[in-house]
């Protein structure tokens, strides 16, 4: 019992020393740092002797290691970097360097930094100076030398410049060449020409500069070899600026790029802005092109063909308006200044001249309305009516604001409707089944703005003449009126103009205000009844009520076109302009193997301006407000296997020039086929289906031999 009791502790001392001895030497031999093993607490306070000798017993009995071991810290508890030395670190991300927030990676001490997951091998290998030799065969992919090998290794020598000598197999594609210079591939590659496609099967790209193609071989002769989308041989392909042909997309901006690309081309010019030499041929492949702007031939000897009259289509999708308009670009156009008042758009500027220019607001007419019927501004038998605008007069004189002049019936001249300065005042003329009623204002003031409006509601006649913003306006002038609106079928409704008796596009009876006009409303309902509590000061929008309005936005391609709103939607007005200043007619052009067929409810065809020794044909024309207008300066033109199916109350064919030839022309429908106001001949018959003839102008087509026809 006793020698076990002196034993105790002379054990006991011994363990201590052993413990001390080894932490002591762990030390001294530089063993991994705190956190790489776990060491014995430092215990203190009650029981710490205890807690000591249990440390001690359970790395004695194996419940714990008495050498040191690897643990498992947290990133933030990583210690300093050891090369070589490798923890398990428990929520440490497998990336290098090592980040924290992952489920666990070993982390190995690498050259400064703990990294948590296998090292790519180096951008820059470092062989010491050493060769790198025995490199084996060059895979698929991924074998590389940089350009920077330098003789003397096993690389040793230069690389001779490579020689493009032949297009193997036709499956690479020809590249723009490009300089290599510096290593031992120093110098130029030479711009690459194919001289043999083998297969035609590589691919051309569009766009592709520095390639030749000599010859193609190999077609396989079952049709599967197309070429498509290029312009070949002066050609300019509609295709290859952009348009998609998919009946959808709007492609109007791509066709007048290739017109333009072709007129460009054209070297002579007068001075004036046209062309006076041969242009190129725009080609429409077959396909149906959406059009948001009408197309503008403004060049001479353009020709714009399509692949034929039923494959080639042209689809006009806007409310109103024509397609083509074959005009020089020293055309004038509607001058144009800065609004009156707020909103989008410009002013008509009449100070120029009062005679050579208007705006034909009734290039449509209606939606299928029949004769008679009040539809779009066919306003026969309307019974409120209502005309606005904002004028700033210039120069005292009379003039006309906005006119609907008509060719009679019978004798003697009527107009549906005048908003006009007559005798100095502002006056409003209305024609009603009742009569004629006329309301006589105040004179108007010069270089004032002014909103000036005549209404009607069954019962009476207002004119209003006030300023804009004011919060009272009363009537000017009034008269009393019944019954519905009088217009002849023909009737004209122009801004600037109350067209005579040779219409369309003829003659006038009373020219244009001398002065600017804003943003003009026509509306089936008397707007104003009364005294105007807040008067109009900013341009007017189209409503439900609106036969139509402009406020005179000029189209983005520069075409002669203004744009207007009805209460469907917008489309373009032609800007007519009687000038011959400036302007050539352009010959010879071409216009041949399309169809036109409207998208929108009321859409025209084609106007010819300024044109001589043009072939125009063969077009096919489908549900047209207006089919062909040629006037102007349009003369001696052939046109030639024409089909126009033309609306209700409208002309197939108007021609207000002289000598055109017209061969196997045919118009179905409409309110006449045609009509020929100029002093021209019809040399060849136009058969007209299911439509009239203009019997008052019948004297003006003088070819006794080629009588008109009818089917």
């Amino acid at each position: 019992m006793h020698s076990k009791r002196t034993c105790w502790p002379v054990f006991s001392v011994s363990v201590f020393a052993l413990v001390t001895i080894a932490l002591s030497s762990a030390t001294a031999q530089n063993l991994p740092p705190p956190g790489a093993y776990q060491p014995i607490p430092n215990f203190t306070g009650v029981g710490a002797g205890l807690r000591f000798r249990e440390a001690i017993n359970d790395r004695l009995s194996g419940t714990q290691p008495i050498l040191p071991m690897v643990v498992s810290p947290t990133f933030v508890n990583l210690p300093a970097e050891q090369d070589g030395l490798m923890l398990y670190c428990k929520d440490c991300k497998r990336a290098t360097p090592c980040v924290g927030g992952g489920s666990g990676a070993w982390a190995r001490g690498n050259r400064g930094a703990w990294s948590c997951a296998l090292d790519a091998l180096e951008a820059n290998l470092n062989a010491n100076g050493n060769k790198v030799t025995s490199l084996a065969n060059g895979t698929n992919a991924g074998d590389a030398i940089s350009l920077g090998q330098t003789s003397g290794g096993d690389l040793s020598g230069a690389l001779p410049n490579p020689t493009v000598a032949a297009v193997l197999g036709g499956q690479v594609p020809v590249t723009k060449s490009t300089a290599m210079t510096g290593g031992d591939l120093s110098g130029t590659l030479p711009a690459p020409t194919m001289q043999t496609v083998m297969g035609g099967k590589a691919p051309i790209y569009s766009g592709q500069t520095g390639a030749q193609i000599n010859t193609m071989a190999g077609a396989k002769g079952d049709g599967s070899d197309a070429l498509s989308g290029f312009n070949v041989d002066g050609i300019f392909n509609v295709k290859a600026f952009g348009a998609k042909g998919d009946g959808i997309t709007d492609d109007s901006s791509a066709i007048q790029a290739a017109i333009n690309a072709a007129c460009a081309v054209n070297s002579g010019s007068d001075g004036a802005g046209n062309y006076t030499n041969v242009a190129g041929q725009v080609l429409l492949p077959s396909a149906a092109y959406y059009l948001l702007n009408p197309l503008w031939m403004n060049c001479s000897g353009l020709q714009l063909a399509g692949t034929g009259r039923y494959s080639s289509v042209l689809e006009p999708a806007y409310d109103f308006g024509k397609t083509i308009a074959v005009v020089g670009t020293g055309y004038q156009g509607l001058p144009t200044v800065a609004s009156l008042v707020t909103g989008p758009g410009n002013a008509a500027d009449f100070t120029l001249s009062q005679s050579n220019y208007y705006l034909n607001l009734r290039e449509w007419g209606g939606r299928f309305g029949p004769l008679g019927t009040p539809d779009g501004l066919n306003i026969n038998g309307l019974s409120a009516f209502t005309i606005e605008a904002f004028i700033k007069d210039v120069t005292a004189g009379d003039g006309i604001v906005v006119g609907s002049g008509s060719v009679p019936g019978s004798a003697g001249f009527a107009a549906a409707s005048l908003l006009r300065i007559n005798g100095g005042s502002l006056d409003a003329y209305l024609t009603t089944t009742s009569g004629a009623h006329d309301a006589t204002g105040a004179a108007v003031p010069l270089n004032t703005i002014k909103y000036v409006a005549m209404t009607y509601d069954g019962t009476t006649l207002r004119l209003y003449d006030c300023t804009p913003g004011a919060t009272s306006c009363a009537p000017d002038a009034s008269v009393a009126a019944t019954g519905t609106i009088v217009q002849d079928p023909t009737e004209d409704v122009d801004i600037g103009r109350w067209a005579g008796q040779s219409w369309p596009n003829g003659s006038s009876e009373e020219n244009a205000i001398k002065g600017y006009i804003d943003s003009v409303r026509i509306s089936k309902i008397a707007r104003w009844t009364g005294t105007i509590a807040n008067v109009p000061n900013a341009k007017f929008s189209a409503d439900s009520n609106t036969l139509i309005a402009t406020n005179f936005e000029t189209n983005p391609n520069g075409s002669p076109f203004i744009k207007a709103y009805d209460f469907v939607g917008s489309g373009w007005l032609f800007e007519y302009n009687a000038s011959r200043a400036g302007i050539t007619a352009l010959n010879p052009n071409s216009i041949r193997d399309i169809a036109i067929g409207a998208v929108g409810l009321d859409d025209s065809g084609v106007v010819i301006d300024a044109a001589h020794d043009d072939e125009i044909g063969p077009i096919q024309m489908s549900s047209m407000e207006i089919g062909l207008e040629v006037w102007n300066i349009a003369y001696e033109n052939s046109f030639h296997d024409i089909t126009i199916t033309s609306k209700p109350g409208r002309y197939g064919i108007v021609n207000n020039s002289n000598d055109n030839n017209y061969t196997y022309t045919k118009v179905n429908g409409g309110w006449a086929g045609f009509n020929f106001g100029g002093s021209g001949t019809l040399i060849n018959p136009i058969f007209v289906q299911n439509g009239g003839v203009d019997a008052s102008l019948e004297s003006q087509m003088i070819d006794a031999l080629n009588p008109r026809s009818s089917l």
